[in-house]
């Protein structure tokens, strides 16, 4: 997914012509877990609006044909509420810890 809004700024064109209200798409860092959590939130909030502007993508970019056949996926939405109800609070949870200068107890809601 990641791919196929990052890739192409006619494709971002395309999001925000057909779903004007939503933000662009988040770009997930390998490394940074608190990033693709949020990526899956915002994913399974505008999930009907992304699968509408991507079949109307026209191309046979590998991305696309591979997000083509994933939201196709009937188990996608469910396995998107699960991560986020389950694993939701980690971004802000590392968030905390990460800040300098707290110590271990404030960070972790201790005191």
């Amino acid at each position: 997914m990641k791919k196929t809004f990052l890739k192409c700024p006619k494709r971002i064109a395309i999001l925000n012509e057909k779903c004007p209200d939503i933000p662009n798409p988040p770009k997930p860092i390998t490394t940074r877990w608190g990033t693709w959590i949020t990526a899956v939130e915002y994913y399974c909030i505008y999930l009907n609006e992304i699968k509408s502007a991507v079949e109307e993508f026209n191309e046979n970019a590998q991305c696309v044909n591979v997000v083509k056949e994933l939201i196709k996926d009937q188990s996608l939405y469910s396995n998107l509420v699960y991560i986020t109800t389950n694993f939701g609070f980690l971004p802000h949870a590392i968030t905390q810890l990460e800040k300098r200068g707290e110590t271990l107890a404030k960070s972790i809601g201790l005191c």
